[in-house]
């Protein structure tokens, strides 16, 4: 018997025996690939980040042969990947399969050190208690812990011990918390049904992942921005401010260099570098979308440069001589800029410079309320600044001053601001324009220089700090700035809201009056059809009685013979010699009752087949013969016509009774007369109410209810 049935399911030497004889056969190589693919697909994209970002310590618990570890590997090559597994076959086989990776045994399967990241796929459901392991495993782990489940199995496989569902796990282990559970679809191939991702994660890691949350959530930002903007033509503000930008770099580098913008976004500054031709411009962001529209535009002119993406924040290689970025720093809080400035330092030899919008050009904050009170700012939150020194020193740089630029863009908000009349425009823009107006105030952006190391002198335009600017003031200045635009932003709102409930007051009302009118017009139409109605009814009644002749008055009356029949039984009881004398006399009238409609239909076919031979058609004498037998038809139809009531008022009109007895639709009362008839006749003399229903086949005409014998 094989060693496998021998020792208990799970056991480590169970797990020995399979992984020795049955692993490869059942295809677990190529399983614990996939899970393992499955698994990092569809983690959180914080988690993502994280991995893809850090030199993290991460743990494959229940490797096996270790083809989950090289999952991880591939796709997160920044990390260190350790697999442990507790069958000694299974490590044995992971380091001969993955050389390059760490592999552990460990005879209990516990962890020996620490991780930043823990993942563990598909191998609590072999456990009794799988939050008892999750206990251990947490007191090992520094950052998030990772695992994958089968998800609401039915039945078990004859190897696992849980099933596990949404609310299995608790929202709190060990000081972690619960960040994600999510249902994971998988490939039959692989595994029928669905798994259970779930994941836990340290107080200390919770705290950053917030802030990775945001920074996903403004990459997410620029790569809409940047997928959906059309190619965009270099303007006159853009163009001056390239140029004086690369003046700046040129007094800071008079021998060229190499120049890293990180944090590029389209790249304008770094094309007015390049167009310099002593630069070797390389461009870095960490939108992809920013970097596939920089290249392009690059292409367009046909001008050298490098480009990378990546993230400023991570830190890199000091191979350039200044990195520079402008228009990014306004978007994060002040920690996130100390962080910024020394993934920028990190890649410099000597320079660090960045530009942000400047807090004290009234007309930024102009152009930017009225075009965020109007929904068309797409820029997001933004702080802007006066003094970046603090910053910079944080970072551990050495600043060297501020330098205020961009005068001309400011022109440009002054001209796109809507709703000034454009005498008061040029009026506005000749002052902008005067000495009247410090170049502090004019410039819309303030480059702030730093540097690595000791000493470096700069041009006199670079002004020192006094350090006395608060980070707080610029974002109380923004959230001011914010809070007003959507002030105005709502205020607009309630004015168009405010007409355009107005303009549908004036429509309901229009609409309301219109129905009105409608509504009496309806009123006299009705009444004048009414009136119509009433007026043709008696004129077809008045015409049909004129018409009836005398002889269909005689044939109609035939069909009451058969109820002379109650009065017989009165006065000729049954077996007496009246009886037998009343017979011999009823009986022609019965076949002649019973005759009367079939010979009226009879005629009625002679008839027609006589017009047909003998008058011709198309003439006068046709069309007359025809309304002759419709009318004779409509005659007949009214043969035995009562005036019928509903049920309501015969069960007014009979009061108390035994009962009710229904015949269904079989035969017309008047047609013949069989047990059918008979039946009905006894029940109503017994004291039930007898309802025949007449299916109107033959001789019956009558609509409603009709009344032919008490109770019937």
């Amino acid at each position: 018997m094989d060693s496998t049935v021998e020792t208990p399911i799970n056991s480590r030497q169970w797990w020995e025996d399979y992984f020795s004889a049955q692993w490869d056969a059942n295809g677990g190589r190529n399983q614990s690939k996939y899970f393992m693919q499955r698994l990092v697909e569809s983690l959180p994209p914080t988690e993502r980040e994280y991995l893809a970002s850090h030199d993290a310590a991460v743990l494959d618990w229940g490797c096996a042969f270790g083809d989950g570890a090289g999952v991880l590997a591939e796709t997160f090559p920044r990390c260190r990947i350790t697999g442990l597994d507790f069958a000694e076959r299974a490590v044995a086989e992971a380091r001969r399969s993955f050389p390059l990776l760490d592999f552990l045994h460990t005879p209990d399967g516990s962890i020996p050190d620490r991780y930043d990241a823990i993942v563990c796929s598909h191998c609590l459901e072999h456990f009794d208690d799988p939050l008892e392991v999750l206990r251990e495993h947490l007191r090992s782990c520094r950052g998030f812990y990772a695992l994958l489940v089968p998800y609401k199995e039915a039945p078990l496989h004859p190897t696992h011990r849980t099933q596990f569902h949404r609310g299995y796990f608790p929202d709190r282990v060990e000081g972690f918390t619960r960040v994600a559970s999510e249902v994971v679809d998988a490939d039959g191939r692989h595994w029928v049904g669905q798994m259970l991702l779930v994941v836990y994660a340290s107080g200390s890691y919770s705290r950053d992942r917030d802030s990775r949350a945001l920074q996903i959530g403004e990459r997410a930002k620029w790569d809409d921005y940047y997928s959906t903007l059309p190619m965009l033509e270099i303007d006159d503000a853009m163009r001056n401010f390239g140029e004086d930008l690369a003046e700046r770099i040129g007094e800071l580098l008079p021998d060229g260099g190499k120049v890293l913008e990180a944090g590029c976004g389209a790249g304008w500054q770094s094309l007015a570098l390049a167009e310099t031709g002593r630069f070797q411009v390389s461009l870095m962001d960490f939108s992809t979308e920013a970097i596939a529209y920089a290249e392009r535009i690059f292409a367009k002119r046909n001008l050298p440069a490098e480009f990378a993406d990546g993230d400023v924040f991570s830190p890199g290689e000091p191979k350039y001589d200044l990195v520079f970025n402008a228009g990014v720093l306004e978007h994060y809080t002040f920690e996130q800029q100390v962080a910024f400035l020394r993934g920028m330092a990190s890649r410099s030899t000597k320079y660090v410079l960045a530009l942000v919008p400047n807090r004290m050009c009234y007309w930024y904050w102009l152009w930017r309320m009225h075009r965020s009170a109007r929904g068309n700012w797409p820029f997001g939150k933004e702080m802007p600044t006066a003094d970046m020194s603090a910053a910079f020193e944080a970072a551990g740089l050495r600043f060297l001053g501020h330098w205020f630029g961009g005068s001309t863009w400011s022109e440009f908000f002054i001209k796109d601001i809507g709703g000034i009349d454009a005498r008061l425009r040029e009026e506005i823009m000749t002052v902008h324009c005067s000495q009247v107006v410090p170049e502090k105030q004019r410039a819309y952006l303030v480059a702030a220089l730093g540097c690595k190391g000791g000493e470096a002198t700069v041009p006199d335009c670079w002004e020192t700090s006094d350090g006395s600017n608060d980070f707080n003031l610029d974002r109380l200045a923004a959230a001011l700035a914010d809070s007003l635009a959507a002030t105005i932003a709502a205020e607009h709102r309630c004015r168009q809201f405010s007409d355009l409930a107005a303009e549908n007051e004036q429509r309901y009302t229009a609409v309301k009056n219109e129905c009105c009118s409608l509504a009496a017009r309806v009123e006299r139409q009705t009444a004048a059809i009414d009136r119509l109605e009433a007026e043709l009814t008696q004129a077809a009644a008045d015409s049909k009685a004129a018409r009836e002749p005398a002889v269909w008055k005689w044939i109609r009356g035939i069909k009451v013979l058969p109820h002379f029949g109650k009065v017989r039984a009165l006065l000729a009881p049954p077996g007496s010699r009246r009886a037998d004398l009343a017979d011999t006399a009823v009986k022609p009238l019965r076949r002649a009752a019973a005759i009367a409609p079939r010979a009226w239909r009879s005629l009625l076919r002679q008839g027609k087949d006589a017009v047909v031979r003998l008058i011709p058609e198309d003439s006068i004498r046709e069309r007359f013969a025809q309304r002759t037998l419709e009318t004779a038809r409509r005659l007949r139809r009214r043969s035995n016509g009562r005036p019928g009531v509903d049920l309501n008022q015969v069960f007014a009109e009979i009061g108390d009774c035994k009962g009710v007895v229904v015949y269904p639709p079989f035969i017309d009362w008047g047609w013949m007369r069989q047990r059918p008839h008979q039946l009905m006749a006894q029940f109503a003399e017994a004291g039930y109410l007898a309802l025949f229903c007449s299916p109107r086949r033959r001789t019956d005409a009558f609509d409603g209810f009709v009344r032919v014998d008490e109770r019937l």
